[in-house]
């Protein structure tokens, strides 16, 4: 086989598998069968944001109608500082008889300068008055791994992801804070 045949070939499963991806992907974040992708800002630091892919659901009881869990990954942009996107993983569990959600979620951060750690884990645990998996707000409280407590916060989800510039933001190469940065995951 050629050259320009094995890149047609390759270029061609390359689109099927996104076009593929893009059709998964739920206009509505709360539509269900479909991953949702959202944006959220913090208003405890206000120039961070969760940017989270929440998968299908799954029950996790067997009664009816079910309790189910959301799977979510994604990135904490800002994390570290200006520029930082630690990974992000976490669960929604909503329960349509309660009508109440809850997430656990933290943000996998561990940077330093060489000589001590500057930035650590962020952790949430959150919950809305809604059994859906992508709220307009969350209520939360968290703390990072210095054991610094960030008290209650609420995030509040961006209705227009691609028109706020930190919902987009990619870190090419692992950063860790300038000397007396304030984010949520530095002892500040």
């Amino acid at each position: 086989m050629n050259h320009s045949l094995r890149t047609m070939i390759l270029v061609s499963a390359a689109v099927s598998l996104t076009v593929g991806a893009a059709a998964n992907v739920a206009a509505d974040a709360n539509e269900e069968g479909k991953v949702a992708l959202v944006c959220y800002a913090w208003d405890a630091f206000p120039d961070e944001r969760l940017r989270v892919s929440i998968r299908k659901p799954a029950p996790i009881t067997e009664t009816v109608p079910a309790q189910v869990e959301w799977g979510l990954t994604g990135k904490h942009v800002g994390a570290c500082g200006e520029g930082t996107t630690p990974m992000v993983r976490g669960t929604i569990v909503a329960d349509e008889v309660e009508g109440t959600a809850h997430m656990g979620i933290y943000s996998l951060a561990v940077r330093g300068n060489g000589d001590a750690e500057t930035c650590r884990t962020v952790n949430w645990n959150c919950s809305t008055p809604s059994p859906v998996r992508a709220p307009d707000t969350w209520y939360c409280e968290s703390r990072n791994e210095f054991d610094v407590y960030h008290g209650a916060s609420e995030l509040t989800k961006i209705t227009n992801p691609a028109g706020d510039p930190l919902c987009g933001v990619f870190e090419a190469a692992l950063t860790s804070p300038e000397e007396g940065a304030t984010a949520s995951g530095t002892e500040f």
